[in-house]
């Protein structure tokens, strides 16, 4: 991930709406790039601990990637898989199972047509 993107993710919700957007859309960019990279970031984000929550980025690229369920619908169903495996071994389960939150911005119909 380059540096411009890295910064907009850090202050990602001081930004205004226009600029939040902007800056999904650059994720997705990113993510459509290079998904074996991107796929490697998200699985580097941590849930241990409170800084590990405030650096997590899964929620902005969650966002960013349910726009797309054509490249990323599959990922989503791997994902969710993931988060329950940890939230197994975990600590602290709710820190890991609090993201699948994020999975309402898919879109139901959405998905379903791109399960089919």
């Amino acid at each position: 991930m380059n540096a411009g993107l890295a910064s907009r993710l850090a202050s990602y919700y001081e930004l205004p709406p226009v600029a939040q957007r902007e800056t999904r859309k650059l994720v997705l960019e990113t993510a459509n790039a290079d998904p074996a990279a991107f796929i490697r970031l998200v699985h580097a984000q941590k849930f241990e601990t409170v800084a590990d929550e405030l650096s997590n980025k899964l929620p902005i690229f969650y966002e960013a990637l349910a726009t797309d369920l054509d490249n990323w619908g599959d990922f989503f169903m791997q994902e969710a898989q993931r988060l329950f495996a940890l939230a197994r071994t975990a600590t602290a389960p709710q820190k890991v199972l609090t993201y699948l939150d994020e999975f309402s911005f898919i879109s139901a119909a959405e998905f379903k047509k791109e399960m089919r």
